[in-house]
């Protein structure tokens, strides 16, 4: 008996881990410097390309569900991802300065990059659509049996520098050709260089709080 019950509250663990489990995946965005900078100066928002994976997702109505939710929604197709078949997809997210993001309707935005004037230089972090993401969440909730949080994602993006003259930057919280840089860390890119940087765990964690915290600035001299 005591067997038998032993090996139910077994199951039932597995069960209640895999209902209250997340979405994991990976957000890889597009980032020009002439556009972050440009949108720091003009009212009308620009868009980054980002291409997202989400892990388990495998059917045809999965992908119809998000094209509903997200106008930008494009390019789906199935990959590999920590060995799991998995949905991946493009969309388009907007650029804007922090005095234009007061007034930016946000409906069928995953998240927004925001800029803003600091003592550094231009300074941008990323504001979700928590409306959104609670709403893909039930309906992962609902089909998979897992929650979906953005702060259990991957984030990364690839920096270009298109500018006629070399740039510097200042990352945060981020890893760069595998190196971590806990606090910060200063470099340059010459013309038409670019480069790929990967958020922390700590920063993709920080995505739920109300607290603005910068990720990458453009150093104006």
């Amino acid at each position: 008996m005591k067997t038998i019950r032993k090996h139910l509250l077994v199951i039932l663990g597995v069960i209640v881990i895999g209902v209250f489990s997340s979405c994991d995946g990976e957000v890889e965005m597009e980032l020009y410097t002439s556009d972050l900078i440009e949108a720091m100066n003009t009212k009308e928002p620009l868009y980054a390309k980002v291409s997202l994976i989400i892990e388990g997702m495998t059917e045809n109505y999965d992908y119809e569900f998000l094209r509903n939710y997200i106008p930008s929604f494009t390019n789906p197709h199935y990959v590999k991802y920590d060995y799991q078949t998995s949905l991946a997809f493009d969309i388009k997210v907007p650029i804007v300065n922090n005095k234009e993001f007061e007034n930016l309707d946000q409906t069928g935005q995953l998240f927004v990059i925001v800029g803003a004037k600091t003592t550094s230089g231009y300074s941008y972090s990323i504001s979700i659509n928590r409306e959104l993401i609670r709403n893909i969440s039930s309906y992962t909730s609902s089909t998979m049996y897992q929650s979906f949080n953005l702060e259990d994602f991957d984030f990364c993006y690839k920096l270009a520098n298109d500018l006629r003259d070399a740039q510097e930057y200042k990352i945060f919280s981020s890893y760069m050709n595998t190196i971590p840089y806990p606090m910060s860390h200063t470099f340059s890119l010459e013309r038409r260089d670019s480069q790929k940087i990967k958020m922390s765990e700590i920063y993709a964690k920080s995505l739920n709080q109300d607290e603005t915290y910068y990720f990458l600035t453009i150093t104006q001299k």
